[in-house]
């Protein structure tokens, strides 16, 4: 099985991803973690 290669909207994607992840999520990730 060969896999599609990665296009310039692929990449943008996963940035976009990182970009939500760092903003919005791991601000409050010690917080979740403690509730459980």
């Amino acid at each position: 099985m060969s896999l599609a290669p990665i296009t310039e909207e692929h990449k943008e994607f996963g940035k976009s991803v990182r970009q939500f992840c760092e903003r919005e999520v791991a601000p409050h990730s010690d917080e979740w973690e403690k509730a459980g």
